[in-house]
């Protein structure tokens, strides 16, 4: 009997890159926009391990080291963003004028000098010096890895940090968020008038800043909005971040805010006036606010030189200062002290309750343990609040969803018919996504039952129904209750088998999960995808899931995602979630341990029924009854051997 085949799912060839050139969409109105808007910026938070968004620990804060000038005063600063990880940096404050002031936040790029660079093409404590000489409090703090924010290196990122969040741009995009609450605190700041300007992965920072945080009210990103280089480094390449999205499109999330794109004619902001401009300027227009985003362009290498900076100073004096005359703000020449004037560690060691390396990330993680479950639900108030707050979070990190019966296709391949049933060999695929889902429908003779039943295996469909020899014991029982089956190959399972094909690519993209799912979320993606089809079956009323061996886990986590299934039953294979390697190797969801894994889907889909078997050592199998009762439906969760 001959096995049907497939042709090459084109997700394993037709993958993302952080410097493919990309289209920019067009949103034709504003309600059109600001749906895409209210999607997107919760999911930078989401692949950011920023929503829920964590309870804002004490700052801490020690301003200290005064350096006074004739016109500015220069002192050290660090506080705390999350607990025991420190922000670094310079805080620069006017003198001779009154205020409240208007604050800048200034994040620097990758300059081998960090914070203290300072020449031709750009210095970071001079534009401090001058916005301070301007009548702005400004502060210069370090990159993660960078002088005296030494508790992580930059540039080294781990599967362990990304399963819980705390990948190199969380860490930076939380700091920068706590960098506003600590400029809010200080008393000669105005809370109301804050900016942020900052350039190449700086300017990475700034723009992921000002797309999910109101309280920046002007921004400046310089030389880094480009429709075809999204950015090298880690830090600035969050997991999933740009699966359907591009650096033009998060810095449109600025609208309709002020907003100056400084670009250069000699790196991959040259084509900034014609393409991304013009885009983002588009998103201005439907708030008729056009006349609030500018660009500049400076005829220059990659930088943030004096010409843009001083493109800056008229921008932000013209929204922050509200300067008459915001064109004579321009700099004024300098001088830097000695580095040690500069440096908050000089002399002095890290405090205690700070630690580096793995200690930092041990704290971490028990901090976001204890978070998630202070949310933890005990009636049904708290599980309908909890799964307010983790479903949107879960559905951003899956990036999968249960299409809809219109958008699945079912190729038919192959059919024949056994003692009692019917099958049919099927490639499933989603309209426009050209993605291949081997599969095998069988239905009984005698159908006495309007329900089906998805099944699926890590070992994949042929370990559980064979055209020459029939079903497995499990399906057959099935079939001989009356009910339709559905067997699916999952990405990188039986007749799925795409590795060869992808690896060859995947191994030249950097950054891959920034812009291509996981194996595991694709997987994930096939169960839904089966589910979808399922639906489109006449005379089935009930769907039910049943996921076996490794497979358990990815039905457990597409369940949260298809709530129209009934009955769902999983074997877990084992799996100890209380190792971060056992996820690494078996359930490689970024983000997914710091949103309570398994523990927070099975509360998730409380109150419909679920089975789990096998379970492995340290099983959170008392949360996930509390999440039942709190549901008033603990009989619907159960546990086998």
């Amino acid at each position: 009997m001959p096995r049907a085949r497939t042709s090459i799912d084109q997700r394993a060839v037709n993958l993302r890159d952080l410097d493919r050139n990309y289209e920019l969409p067009r949103f034709r109105t504003l309600a059109e926009w600001e749906a895409r808007a209210a999607d997107l910026r919760p999911h930078i938070l989401a692949v950011n391990g920023l929503l829920p968004m964590p309870s804002p620990a004490p700052l801490r804060a020690r301003v200290f080291g005064a350096t006074h000038h004739p016109d500015y005063s220069v002192s050290k600063a660090y506080f705390q963003s999350h607990p025991g990880f420190l922000v670094t940096g310079n805080l620069f404050v006017p003198r001779g004028k009154t205020g409240p002031f208007p604050a800048v936040l200034n994040p620097h790029g990758h300059w081998p000098e960090g914070r203290l660079a300072n020449n031709e093409l750009g210095t970071v404590l001079g534009r401090g010096i001058s916005f301070a000489r301007q009548g702005y409090v400004a502060f210069c703090y370090d990159m993660i890895g960078y002088h005296d924010s030494s508790q992580v290196v930059h540039r080294q990122e781990s599967d362990r940090q990304r399963l819980w969040g705390f990948g190199q741009m969380a860490l930076q995009l939380y700091n920068s968020i706590r960098v506003v609450d600590f400029l809010q605190s200080l008393p000669e700041v105005d809370p109301e008038r804050i900016g942020c300007t900052g350039e190449s992965g700086g300017g990475t920072q700034t723009f992921m800043l000002m797309s999910v945080e109101p309280r920046i009210k002007v921004a400046a990103p310089v030389n880094m909005i480009s429709a075809h280089m999204q950015g090298g480094c880690v830090c600035e390449n969050a997991p999933t971040l740009r699966l359907e999205t591009t650096n033009p499109e998060i810095a449109a999330l600025m609208a309709p805010r002020p907003l100056l794109m400084v670009s250069a004619t000699g790196d991959w902001t040259k084509n900034t006036p014609r393409v991304e401009y013009p885009f983002v300027r588009s998103i201005y227009s439907l708030y008729r606010a056009a006349d609030r985003v500018e660009t500049v362009q400076v005829d220059a290498p990659h930088n943030y030189n004096l010409a843009s900076r001083n493109a800056v100073y008229r921008f932000f004096g013209k929204w922050l200062l509200g300067a008459a005359h915001p064109e004579r703000l321009v700099e004024q020449p300098y001088r830097l002290d000695n580095a040690r004037k500069y440096l908050v560690f000089a002399g002095r060691p890290r405090p205690r309750w700070a630690p580096a390396g793995e200690p930092l990330f041990d704290k971490l993680t028990r901090q976001r343990r204890r978070q998630i479950g202070g949310l933890w639900p005990t009636t049904r108030p708290e599980l309908r609040r909890f799964q307010r707050q983790i479903g949107p979070a879960m559905a951003h990190l899956l990036m999968a969803r249960a299409p809809a019966p219109r958008e699945v296709r079912a190729a038919k391949l192959d059919s024949g018919r056994g003692r009692s049933y019917s099958w049919q060999a099927l490639a499933l695929t989603r309209t426009g996504i050209a993605d291949r889902v081997p599969a095998y429908l069988l239905r009984p003779t005698r159908q006495s039952k309007p329900a089906a039943t998805l099944v699926v295996s890590h070992e994949g469909k042929n370990t559980l129904f064979d055209p020459g020899t029939g079903p497995r014991p499990a399906v057959a029982e099935l079939l001989a209750a009356g009910q339709t089956v559905l067997l699916v190959d999952c990405w990188g399972t039986g007749e799925a088998q795409i590795r060869k094909a992808r690896d060859e690519r995947a191994a030249k993209i950097n950054h891959y999960l920034t812009y291509n799912r996981s194996d595991d979320a694709n997987r994930i993606q096939d169960i839904l995808t089966g589910l979808g089809y399922v639906r489109t079956l006449r005379a089935i009323k009930r769907i039910d899931l049943v996921g076996l061996g490794y497979a358990g886990p990815w039905a457990l986590l597409a369940r949260t995602q298809a709530p129209f299934v009934r009955n769902t039953t999983v074997d877990m294979a084992g799996l100890r979630v209380s190792r971060d390697q056992d996820f690494m190797d078996h359930l490689l969801i970024p983000v997914i341990r710091g949103l309570g894994d398994l523990a927070a889907a099975i509360a998730f889909i409380a109150p419909a029924p679920l089975c789990l078997r096998n379970l492995g050592p340290g099983f959170p199998t008392d949360a996930a009854r509390r999440a039942y009762r709190a549901a008033g439906k603990s009989q619907a969760f159960s546990v086998e051997p």
